[in-house]
């Protein structure tokens, strides 16, 4: 496959935005997903960009993390694929669960072109706030962590334990950061990457960089690994401890932003808003006589674990559910437990594999067999 490079004079950012200029300019691509920071540059929204002239304020490698774009992704593309070839510049996370959702009919990949980057961790979004107004230098922040092949400086907790800092397979291009300053890498991943990264004309890349981009992923891999052992190791209800999750999810509100923004959350009508979930007044009065008291509307831990049960198979650890807690619970930590050991059961990885059914969707006659005995 294509290997390119394009040299920056300041950023990572720099050199995806040019890419996404020479791809409209030479069309390429007719428009492209891409973050936007807000006028007053208190935020950076997901836009739509239809022009070279829309990439001038683009911030396609802000270390910040202002939601999952998988949901930008499924909102255009859900009702039907795009009429024109259109690029989506993602984080391996975010193309995971592109991948989950595609399997759901909720992204139509015709016409998408799927753009990964590097990604050393993320920054809780309020951090963008305060550290911009305080003018921290932000690339040098990514540069030095990319180069050390190392989290960002105060990376989210669900970036500190992420196995995916990079992910090649079934993106289209791969922009490579990891052990590269001065310049970018652009990989082809893919048959239409390749026909993409072609029509650019770039200079190649010289092994001694593909070489230090690798040096790079496997020190943070192998750190990742170390810390996720760790991680999971100090979590009670990752064990079984009921008591541990209940205390986990005390401070809950039950005003399901977890759920609101979650990607691979994928009902268009939650279970949870039916008229079925609604219990008449008399039984509520005879269980409150019953259990001394009992919550209203329902119970925040049935919530969690209703939702467990039906998305932990997807769960793809963006962490995109702490980042959405009014209560600042790390709703995270539960859910990346819980899919970890949901998808070791059924021997699935969430966002591996366009191909690879989720287990919920097959059935298996012998399947589980020592779980039921």
């Amino acid at each position: 496959m294509k290997q390119g490079i394009i040299g920056i004079d300041r950023c990572y950012g720099d050199a995806v935005r040019m890419l996404l200029g020479r791809m409209l300019d030479g069309g390429v691509i007719r428009a492209a997903v891409v973050p936007v920071e807000s006028p007053g540059g208190t935020k950076i929204d997901l836009m739509l960009v239809g022009s070279k002239a829309g990439l001038e304020r683009s911030r396609p490698m802000a270390p910040y993390f202002f939601g999952n774009r998988a949901l930008g992704v499924s909102r255009l593309t859900r009702l039907g694929e795009l009429p024109e070839r259109t690029a989506a510049v993602l984080r391996p996370c975010e193309l995971r669960s592109v991948i989950e959702l595609g399997k759901l009919r909720q992204v139509s990949r015709e016409n998408l072109l799927l753009i990964c980057t590097d990604c050393p961790g993320t920054l809780p979004a309020k951090d963008f706030r305060e550290k911009k107004a305080a003018r921290a230098d932000f690339h040098a922040l990514l540069t030095k962590a990319c180069l050390a092949g190392r989290d960002i400086e105060g990376a989210r907790e669900a970036c500190t334990v992420c196995l995916h800092p990079s992910l090649e397979a079934h993106a289209d291009l791969v922009v490579g950061t990891f052990g590269q300053e001065r310049s970018v890498l652009l990989l082809a991943a893919s048959a239409r990457g390749e026909e993409a990264l072609g029509a650019l004309g770039l200079d190649e890349a010289s092994p001694a960089q593909v070489s230090a981009r690798r040096e790079a992923l496997a020190r943070m891999a192998s750190a990742r690994k170390a810390r996720r052992e760790a991680w999971r190791a100090g979590l009670g209800f990752a064990v079984g401890k009921l008591e541990a999750l209940q205390r986990h999810f005390d401070a809950c509100e039950q005003c399901r932003a977890c759920s609101e923004i979650c990607p691979v959350c994928y009902c268009k009508q939650c279970a949870f808003k039916l008229a079925a979930m609604e219990t008449d007044g008399a039984a509520r009065l005879l269980k409150a006589m019953e259990l001394d008291a009992v919550a209203l509307p329902g119970s925040s831990l049935l919530f969690h674990l209703g939702r467990m049960t039906h998305m932990a198979h997807a769960c793809t650890g963006c962490g995109a559910c702490t980042e959405a807690c009014p209560a600042g619970i790390d709703v995270a930590r539960a859910f990346i437990a819980a899919g970890e050991a949901v998808q070791a059961l059924f021997g699935y990885e969430a966002g591996r594999d366009p191909a690879e059914p989720m287990p919920l969707t097959v059935f298996r006659e012998q399947e589980l067999e020592e779980e039921i005995r």
